[in-house]
């Protein structure tokens, strides 16, 4: 774990409008498909057919959240079969998809982010916590400790 050292206070941040994003395009794939209000209850697809009702930042976020969830259930697999190359494959995924898709990173973790992905042990980093500042998570392979 490395500290950005990035100060940010989630009550004055995009935190809040994120998690606002988030209901409102779960809210309208979910009531276009009629399905329950939960993020398990539609599917890429789903979102892909309403993408013009959603907009772009919606999608975004919606998409983010169904890919991220996918990577969750991937990470869990990974971790099973001992497959640490996945796992780090699975957190430079996640963190592009927090820097492109839900726009909570921030530039100095971004930096951070690349400058790792230059160095061969590191094989997957991503930013930890909610965003906007915080740290950033490293996985190397036990042997390069």
């Amino acid at each position: 774990m490395l500290n950005a050292c990035v100060s940010h206070n989630l009550a004055t941040s995009a935190h809040y409008t994120r998690s606002e994003e988030s209901a409102s395009a779960l809210s309208l794939g979910s009531g276009h498909y009629g399905v329950n209000l939960s993020y398990k209850s539609i599917t890429r697809e789903m979102v892909d057919a309403c993408a013009g009702k959603l907009g772009e930042v919606l999608y975004n976020r919606c998409s983010y959240i169904l890919e991220e969830n996918q990577r969750v259930l991937d990470a869990a697999e990974a971790l099973q079969k001992e497959d640490i190359v996945a796992l780090g494959n699975l957190l430079n995924k996640s963190q592009l998809g927090q820097r492109k898709k839900y726009e909570v990173s921030c530039p100095k973790l971004d930096f951070l982010v690349e400058m790792s992905r230059a160095e061969q042990v590191i094989l997957g980093a991503r930013m930890a916590g909610v965003g906007f500042g915080g740290c950033k998570l490293n996985i190397f392979h036990e042997d390069e400790v």
